[in-house]
C-alpha cells in the first residue's frame, strides 16, 4: 500500500484549521462545594480564575474577587456568564453565580455580550486564518526551493489557499494575510461586576449559627 504523501497530509491540517473558526467556549466550573472558611490557595477547584479583581468598596471591601467565565449553550453569546468566589484574608468568604436567566432580565448587558461575542467571533476567524496563510505560504516557499519535482504542490496550495480565504498569488508569491480593522475588546469587559454580586444566588453552604 502506498505511504500518503507528507504535502497532502499538511494541507488537510491547514484547511481543517482554517475551518475552524469558532472561539472557545469555557466550561462552566462546579463549586457547588466550596464553602466559607476554606483556605482558597489550597482548594483544586478554585485554581486559574479567569479574573481576580480586588474588591474596593462594598461590605467585602479589601476582599479579592475570583471570577470564573463560563458559557450557556445556545443563547448566541460566547462565554460571559459568570461565578463569582470573594476570598478574604486568604479564605472563602462568599460565592455568588450568575442565574440562567441573567441576560433574558438584563437586556442591555445582553445587548453589550451579543457585540463583544460578534467580536469574539470575528477575530477568531482572523486568527486561523492568519494561522493557516502563514502555514501555507512557508509551505509554498519551501516547495520552491526544493524544486517541481512534488506534482500535487501547485493545485494542492491553490485550493487550500482558496479554502483560507486567499488569492493562488497571495499563498504562492508568499503576500500579506489579509489585514483587519476589528479592535479587540479589553481583557475585562466593561460591565462585568467588579464587586460581589449580592443580589445573586450563593453556591456556597454558610456554617450554622451556633447557639
Amino acid at each position: 500500500m502506498r505511504a500518503a504523501n507528507p504535502l497532502v497530509v499538511f494541507l488537510c491540517a491547514a484547511l481543517a484549521v482554517a475551518g475552524c473558526a469558532s472561539p472557545k467556549t469555557l466550561k462552566k466550573r462546579d463549586l457547588s462545594s466550596v464553602q466559607v472558611g476554606q483556605a482558597a490557595a489550597l482548594s483544586k477547584k478554585l485554581g486559574k480564575p479567569t479574573y481576580i479583581l480586588p474588591v474596593t468598596k462594598g461590605r467585602y471591601k479589601g476582599s479579592q474577587m475570583y471570577v470564573y467565565e463560563w458559557d450557556k449553550p445556545g443563547d448566541n453569546i460566547v462565554n460571559r456568564m459568570y461565578t463569582y468566589v470573594v476570598v478574604r484574608d486568604g479564605l472563602v468568604a462568599a460565592v455568588f453565580e450568575d442565574p440562567d436567566d441573567k441576560y433574558e432580565k438584563d437586556a442591555k448587558a445582553a445587548a453589550y455580550a451579543f457585540l463583544d461575542s460578534e467580536g469574539e467571533r470575528k477575530l477568531s476567524g482572523v486568527s486561523n486564518q492568519q494561522t493557516t496563510a502563514g502555514a501555507l505560504r512557508s509551505l509554498a516557499q519551501g516547495v520552491a526551493m526544493a524544486g517541481s519535482f512534488i506534482p500535487v504542490a501547485g493545485p494542492a496550495l491553490s485550493l487550500a489557499g482558496q479554502a483560507a480565504g486567499l488569492t493562488t498569488q497571495a499563498v504562492t508569491a508568499g503576500g500579506s494575510a489579509p489585514a483587519t480593522t476589528y479592535n479587540p475588546a479589553a481583557a475585562r469587559p466593561a460591565y462585568l461586576r467588579t464587586v460581589p454580586p449580592e443580589d445573586l444566588p450563593r453556591l456556597d453552604q454558610p456554617p450554622a449559627a451556633s447557639n
